[in-house]
C-alpha cells in the first residue's frame, strides 16, 4: 500500500496526497508539483512509463514491461528478490517480474520462468489489475452500468469477474462492436491509458487524466494563429470572443455536441456565405486546427462511447482530407463547477471519461494532445474560481488570453 502512496500521487501531486514517489531500487524521480493544482505533471506521468516507452508507445506491450510499470507503484524489494531464470537480471523491469510471481499478480505458470517478451493480451491485463487490486485494497467502485461482453463467456471465470469489475470500474473502455477482443494483445500505448485509469480508480480521479503529447516550449507569436481554425462548442465561441486573437476561423456553436458539428449548416464560411464545416474545410485551407468537443456530449447512456467516437471520427475524417498539411490539436474538456444545472453530467469523473476519449482519438488519429483542465482545476477536479464564468460550465471572459498564452507555449 506504500507503493500507493508513492508513484502517482507524487509531492503535493494529485488532489490530496503528498507522497513523494518510490523507486525501484536505488533509483529516484524528481517530480514537479503543477502550476496551478496538486495535480501530475507531464514529467510525473513520463517517469512511470519512462522505460517502457524507451522503444516508443506503438509497440507491444510485454510481461515484462506490465510487471516492471506497476512494480514501481506497488511493489517493494523484500518482494523481489528471486528473478525469474529466463528474465535478464539488469533489465529495469527484473524486480518487477520477481514482484509479479511471489505476490501473483501476473498470472504465470507456476514453473518458474516468466516468459517476459510473450505480449500481454487484454485478458491478462484484466486479470493482473483486478489481482493488484485485491492484493493492494484497491477499491473499484461502480460508476458505470454494466456492458455485456458478447465474448465474455469464452474468458476464464477470473477473467470474466474482472471485466465485470474493471468495467463498472470505469477502468476499461468498451469497445463499439459488443466484443472484447480477450485475446488481443495490448499496446504500450492501451496500456497506459488503462493503467491510469485503474489508478484513478483509488483516491485520485486526477491520476487518470490523459497529459499533452506536446512538450512546453518558448511561446509562439499571435502570428501562429493567422492560418488557424478552431473547431467546438460554447468554449471555442468563447475564444472567438474574448481571446484578442484576429487570425484563426472559427467553427462553434453554443451548446454543439460532435454530432451537431456534422450535421450544422449554417456556419460562416471564408467568402461570407454559409454552408457545412464539409463546405468551410473544403474552401480554405489551414496550417493548423484546433477542436474541442465532448462537454455536451456528456451522458450516462449505454452506447455514450460510440454516440461520441463515431461523429467524432467523422470530424477528424473530414480535417484529414481536407488539410492533409494541417497540425491538429485535440484539445481535452476542461473543468466543471460544483454546481451546474446538470450536475449529474457535469463533474469530475465525467469530464476525465471523455477526456480519455479524446486522447484515445488523438493516438488513433495521430494529432496531438493539449491538456487544458489540470491548468483551471482545483485540488478535486473542479473549476478554479478565477476560471468559473457563474455557471459552472464556462470559462470566464477575462482568462482567454492565458488560455491562449498557454497553447502559444504547446505547439
Amino acid at each position: 500500500m506504500k507503493r500507493i502512496t508513492a508513484l502517482l500521487l507524487c509531492v503535493v501531486l494529485f488532489y490530496v496526497l503528498t507522497v513523494p514517489i518510490y523507486a525501484a531500487e536505488p533509483e529516484t524521480y524528481n517530480l514537479r508539483v503543477s502550476e496551478y493544482c496538486e495535480a501530475a505533471s507531464m514529467s510525473d506521468y513520463r517517469e512511470l512509463f519512462r522505460d517502457a516507452e524507451s522503444n516508443g508507445i506503438g509497440v507491444v506491450l510485454t510481461r515484462a514491461v506490465l510487471a516492471g510499470i506497476l512494480y514501481r507503484i506497488y511493489g517493494s524489494a523484500e518482494d523481489a528478490e528471486r528473478v525469474p531464470s529466463d528474465v535478464d537480471v539488469s533489465q529495469w523491469y527484473a524486480a518487477g517480474t520477481a514482484w509479479a510471481i511471489k505476490k501473483n499478480i501476473v498470472p504465470h505458470d507456476g514453473s518458474g520462468s516468466f516468459r517476459p517478451d510473450d505480449p500481454v493480451t487484454r485478458e491478462t491485463l484484466l486479470v493482473t489489475l483486478y489481482r493488484c487490486a485485491n492484493a493492494y485494497g484497491v477499491s473499484l467502485d461502480a460508476i458505470n452500468p454494466w456492458y455485456t461482453f458478447l465474448d465474455g463467456g469464452l474468458m476464464t471465470p477470473e477473467a470474466q469477474t474482472a471485466a465485470f469489475s474493471l468495467q463498472r470500474a470505469g477502468v476499461l473502455i468498451e469497445d463499439t462492436d459488443g466484443f472484447f477482443h480477450y485475446k488481443n494483445s495490448v499496446s504500450l500505448a492501451e496500456g497506459e491509458e488503462v493503467i491510469l485509469r485503474f489508478l484513478g480508480t483509488q483516491r485520485d480521479i486526477l491520476t487518470a487524466l490523459p497529459v499533452s503529447t506536446v512538450e512546453e516550449s518558448a511561446p509562439v507569436s499571435d502570428d501562429w494563429f493567422n492560418d488557424v481554425c478552431f473547431i467546438g462548442h460554447s468554449q471555442i465561441v468563447g475564444m472567438q470572443k474574448y481571446s484578442g486573437l484576429s487570425g484563426p476561423d472559427y467553427y462553434a456553436v453554443v451548446g454543439h455536441t460532435a454530432q451537431a458539428v456534422v450535421d450544422y449548416e449554417f456556419y460562416e464560411l471564408p467568402d461570407g456565405r454559409y454552408g457545412t464545416l464539409s463546405d468551410a474545410l473544403h474552401a480554405k485551407s489551414y496550417g493548423k486546427v484546433y477542436i474541442m468537443l465532448g462537454i455536451n456530449d456528456s451522458s450516462l447512456d449505454k452506447n455514450r462511447v460510440e454516440k461520441f467516437m463515431t461523429p467524432m471520427r467523422a470530424i477528424l475524417d473530414l480535417v484529414k482530407e481536407t488539410q492533409p498539411n494541417a497540425k491538429v490539436y485535440l484539445l481535452s474538456l476542461v473543468p466543471v463547477g460544483r454546481y451546474t444545472p446538470m450536475n449529474e453530467l457535469y463533474n469530475p469523473g465525467s469530464t476525465v471519461f471523455y477526456s480519455q476519449l479524446v486522447k484515445t482519438l488523438s493516438r488513433e488519429y495521430g494529432t496531438e494532445y493539449i491538456d487544458l483542465f489540470r491548468m483551471m482545476c482545483d485540488k478535486a477536479g473542479y473549476f478554479l474560481n478565477s476560471f468559473n464564468s457563474g455557471d459552472g460550465i464556462h470559462i470566464q471572459s477575462d482568462r482567454y488570453p492565458e488560455i491562449v498564452e498557454y497553447l502559444k507555449r504547446h505547439t
